[in-house]
């Protein structure tokens, strides 16, 4: 792991930051030897890292979930990672085709000295105790970050036909550069603050100086990368269990990710009233049984207290008139809103403000309009991607291919003319 005064080069080379700004000039006859090909190659890689770098940045772009392994007895040791793709700061794309199974360095339980062994096992005058089985190099304690590292193989050594400056028959060079990407751990203290997501916040995160360069960017050229997690892109904390049947809790709340692919966003799809609409207190009692209806096209993990999820922070309605004083509805107290199976939300009205029969001197959401917002920002699908909650021109899906945003959306309410006809202000008899 890089040092934190070593930040700004992913390697000893800085490669990294390294662009190429010269390419072959092909024409008929040239003569090409291996550095015109290596070069060939440098050039369209150090351009395309950083397009990654400087327009997408770093971190998760899908997939790699961590999970524990299925097997009990595999399950306080190892952990699955699903295949997935990432980049690195340095733009370099980290690619886990397969599912993928990894051990963790922890250390193993201590034995208790007291327990009788059983006999004929090992030496009894041995007085230093012997190694565990199978036991991995380099134990490590929790918490640690189950990283992910670009790595470059190469393989398939050849003979060479021809030698500049050598003459070995038997010299061999790698025909191949194989692009890996592997499973590590490292360290909270070997990373800066600012490398995981922390709910909790930083108070003591780094304050940035760089408001006099003439580029705006980190350091003073927005070429030169910051790296807070070094070469390594984090995939998951992982901490000491308080469930004496895990041996370490696994966080993934905190990963780096990258904007979604917008065809792998969730979306309202649906609602139980049509945007814009004149509603009766009888539709809205008898049809919607006192419930304002909210359907996404992906399930919606369950609320994270008041932190995230479908709940009263979240789901907001309010009444009033236009050019009026705006109050908040409130909601059944018996039924706060929540979700009602896994891709609906619900807002149950109090009763006493769709009580057609309530005395017209106390408050009802007749003659009023009602406004609907959720805030997509804080609810998350089964992927914890934001809901793309943006109602853009009124039209369903929702979505302006960014997670998050905010859903907004009115009815009017009216009273119910026995002859089939609205009109507002009837006084109840």
């Amino acid at each position: 792991m890089r040092t934190k005064q070593d930040q700004h080069n992913c390697d000893e080379s800085g490669e990294c930051s390294h662009i190429a700004m010269e390419r072959n000039r092909y024409f008929t006859g040239k003569f090409m030897a291996s550095r015109d090909f290596a070069d060939e190659q440098k050039y369209f890689l150090s351009r395309h890292r950083l397009h990654n770098r400087l327009l997408h940045g770093w971190g998760i772009v899908c997939g790699l979930k961590v999970s524990y392994h299925p097997r009990p007895d595999c399950a306080r040791r190892w952990v699955v990672v699903q295949s997935g793709i990432a980049l690195d700061c340095c733009g370099r794309e980290l690619i886990v085709p397969c599912e993928t199974t990894f051990e963790l360095p922890l250390p193993h339980p201590k034995k208790d000295p007291n327990e009788k062994k059983p006999e004929g096992y090992g030496n009894e005058s041995q007085s230093s105790p012997q190694p565990e089985p199978n036991e991995v190099e380099n134990e490590k304690e929790l918490p640690l970050y189950l990283v992910l590292r670009y790595v470059e193989d190469e393989i398939e050594r050849v003979p060479t036909l021809y030698s500049e400056g050598e003459c070995d028959p038997t010299r061999k060079e790698a025909n191949r550069v194989r692009e890996k990407a592997v499973l590590d751990v490292v360290r909270m203290d070997d990373v800066e603050g600012n490398c995981w997501l922390n709910p909790q916040g930083d108070p003591h995160a780094g304050c940035r100086d760089d408001c006099g360069d003439v580029i705006p960017g980190p350091g003073d050229s927005c070429l030169k990368p910051i790296c807070p997690c070094g070469d390594v892109v984090p995939l998951a904390l992982l901490t000491a269990s308080t469930d004496p049947e895990k041996a370490f809790d696994i966080d993934l709340k905190g990963r780096r990710r990258l904007p979604t692919p917008p065809e792998y966003l969730t979306h309202i799809v649906d609602t139980n009233w049509d945007h814009g609409e004149e509603v009766t207190l009888d539709r809205i009692n008898n049809e919607w049984k006192g419930q304002l209806v909210v359907t996404f096209d992906r399930k919606i993990l369950p609320a994270d207290g008041e932190k995230t999820g479908i709940g009263p922070l979240t789901f907001i309605v309010q009444y009033g008139g236009v050019q009026q004083a705006v109050e908040f509805l409130p909601y059944d107290g018996d039924h706060p809103p929540a979700l009602d199976g896994d891709c609906r939300a619900v807002f149950t009205i109090d009763p006493d403000y769709i009580n057609p029969r309530r005395d017209r001197r106390g408050k009802t959401i007749v003659d009023n309009v009602v406004y609907v917002t959720l805030k997509c920002d804080f609810i998350l699908d089964c992927h914890n991607n934001p809901v793309d909650g943006d109602f853009r021109g009124a039209r369903f899906p929702t979505g302006n291919r960014v997670p998050g945003g905010v859903f907004e959306s009115w009815f009017r309410v009216v009273y119910d003319n026995p002859n089939g006809a609205h009109y507002q202000g009837r006084e109840e008899k």
